[in-house]
């Protein structure tokens, strides 16, 4: 479209156009690169980080790399449930107002403007107004707070049994194997393997 409007007559070729079109293009660009460019790269962070740490685990005790490759799936489900819960997802930006009504925004919107509520009187009507958001905003806050704790108990209940797991078998491996491997040997995998499910 940009050189098709070129070949034009001189008469329709005005700047506001460009100005429209290389805008169009810069945008278009931009929503290119956030949908491909980034879930490549994070895929490929992921995978490199899961290899090398394999690697590096076969490279100095190959008979815990074995075990960490059959926990890196649990390990993964149980890092992903407790990092979404440490960091949140993407809620969206939701309506403006509904933001204003719920029971955060209203304590926010009271605290900024402290002398307005207070010069008017209406300390009461702003306490009953967050007393109502606060019933109404999340009619199931009990089964909500038992499931949050329970994903994340369960979570850090498989990471934990993951790690003695792996601990008990490289200790076993190293008193079974004394003149094969050494403490470095299970530190080196071990670490390996841990900060590869950081990366994943």
């Amino acid at each position: 479209s940009f050189t098709a409007l070129l070949r034009q007559e001189p008469a329709f070729f005005d700047m506001k156009s460009v100005g429209s079109i290389t805008s169009q293009l810069q945008d278009d660009t931009a929503r290119i690169h956030a949908f491909s460019g980034e879930p490549i790269k994070s895929f490929f962070i992921a995978i490199s980080s899961i290899v090398v740490g394999v690697a590096v685990a076969f490279f100095y005790m190959w008979q815990f790399a074995l075990l960490a490759i059959a926990c890196i799936p649990l390990m993964g489900v149980a890092t992903s449930i407790h990092m979404k819960q440490m960091v949140g997802e993407d809620q969206g930006t939701g309506d403006s107002n509904d933001e204003l009504n719920s029971p955060g925004g209203i304590i926010v919107e009271t605290l900024l403007n402290i002398r307005t509520v207070s010069a008017l009187t209406l300390e009461q009507r702003r306490y009953e107004d967050y007393e109502h958001a606060l019933l109404t905003s999340e009619p199931n806050y009990r089964k909500e707070a038992f499931m949050a704790g329970f994903t994340g108990g369960l979570s850090m209940f498989i990471q934990q049994w993951v790690n003695a797991l792996q601990l008990w078998f490289g200790g076993w491996l190293i008193f079974t194997f004394p003149d094969k491997y050494d403490f470095l040997d299970f530190l080196v995998a071990n670490f390996a393997i841990l900060f590869s499910l950081f990366g994943l």
